[in-house]
């Protein structure tokens, strides 16, 4: 997962992409962010993309393996 993010991260310079795991435990590329907590659910993920729509940032979100108990991954846009 972590090197599959990465090339993304790489190709698009100011991506931020991480991951949470089925135990709700996060996991980035680089540096975790302050803003992203260490744990959270699905349902703490849509209240953070809609806090983003506020600064000019988009973010994508996806289930792992179409299950939310899998997991989800999150990729969040610099729009400028």
């Amino acid at each position: 997962m972590k090197a599959r993010l990465q090339i993304f991260v790489d190709r698009y310079p100011g991506t931020e992409a991480f991951w949470v795991d089925s135990d709700q435990l996060t996991w980035s590329i680089g540096e975790r962010p302050v803003d992203i907590p260490e744990r959270w659910t699905y349902s703490d993920v849509i209240a953070f993309s809609t806090q983003l729509g506020q600064k000019n940032q988009l973010t994508y979100t996806a289930l792992l393996g179409g299950d939310v108990r899998n997991g989800f991954m999150t990729f969040v846009f610099h729009v400028h």
